[in-house]
């Protein structure tokens, strides 16, 4: 089976991390997913400076992604250290519940583990949003942890 971890440094994040490294066996394969929000969108408008969007993507990307690949590697790490023998990393960029719904279906992942809430501004009640639309929108099972 493959399971896969979304990644985002929460306390919610770790427990969910830790509950699929005790779920994974032998034959299993971990996945380690953290999404880079680009937080900016295309601009559309007649005129708009594509070229300067793709710039500021471009920095974006180059400015975070050293930093999420070396927490990534940390967790991946842990799991090695905890007995997963097969742990891949992956970074993604663009809006993190669309990416991780896409890399769930092209990746085939059996599982997906979440933490109930992330890093995000504005909490929800219950169940944080991206979160909440794993469960509803993922082509897999989802265990949401918190």
């Amino acid at each position: 089976m493959k399971f896969m971890v979304a990644i985002d440094g929460s306390e919610h994040c770790e427990k969910a991390f830790k509950s699929a490294c005790n779920f994974t066996r032998d034959e299993d394969e971990l996945v380690l997913v953290t999404v880079i929000s680009d937080g900016l969108e295309l601009p559309n408008a007649y005129g708009a400076d594509t070229e300067r969007y793709a710039k500021l993507v471009k920095e974006r990307t180059a400015e975070f992604k050293a930093p999420a690949e070396k927490m990534l590697n940390r967790y991946k790490a842990e799991a090695e250290a905890d007995g997963v023998s097969t742990v891949e990393t992956q970074v993604l960029f663009g809006e993190p519940r669309a990416r991780l719904i896409k890399y769930v279906e092209e990746a085939d992942i059996s599982n997906l583990f979440v933490g109930s809430r992330g890093l995000g501004a504005i909490k929800s009640v219950l169940l944080g949003s991206v979160s909440r639309f794993l469960v509803h929108n993922a082509t897999c099972s989802v265990t949401v942890c918190r």
